[in-house]
């Protein structure tokens, strides 16, 4: 019998295919996987689904669509979306360089929406485009330098510490 929950019959699979019942842990992780999954399928800007590296691109394209620079915007924008439980996330544009900068307070995660970058990580050069995800860890010395011709639209994610 299917639950009302189709994450919690996925993971009745899994335990079947597995032989065994899951670590509470694990099935903790893959349940915050496969809700923030079904976050992105519904998405709504009132409650956003976290950033990750399976992040939907078309999904979060179509949900920030509306979400464009204003004229007069400075170098950075940013539109807060999302501050709850220690994590803050914003919708921002980029439209040059973020100076080095590091931070003992917080981890950062980035889901470029549109452009392209590159990305200083302790003086080593990333490219990063559209569809692309990538986290910082705490004390990381790190820059931004937009390559494309339009400014840089991202998703920041900010995990307080």
């Amino acid at each position: 019998m299917k639950s009302k929950d189709p994450a919690e019959d996925e993971l009745k699979l899994a335990n079947e295919l597995i032989g065994k019942p899951l670590n509470p842990k694990l099935k903790s992780n893959i349940m915050d996987v496969l809700n923030n999954f079904s976050l992105e399928e519904h998405f709504d800007l009132t409650n956003p689904p976290l950033i990750n590296k399976y992040s939907s691109l078309d999904a979060w394209l179509k949900g920030t669509a509306h979400i464009s620079l204003p004229q007069n915007a400075e170098n950075i924008f940013l539109l807060p979306i999302r501050e709850k439980d220690k994590i803050v996330q914003f919708v921002g544009y980029v439209r040059d360089t973020i100076p080095d900068e590091d931070h003992d307070d917080m981890t950062e995660s980035f889901f470029i929406l549109e452009g392209t970058c590159t990305l200083m990580i302790n003086h080593e050069a990333h490219r990063f485009a559209a569809g692309d995800y990538f986290e910082l860890p705490l004390n990381t010395v790190h820059s931004v330098k937009v390559t494309s011709d339009q400014p840089l639209k991202a998703v920041l994610q900010r995990n307080m510490i």
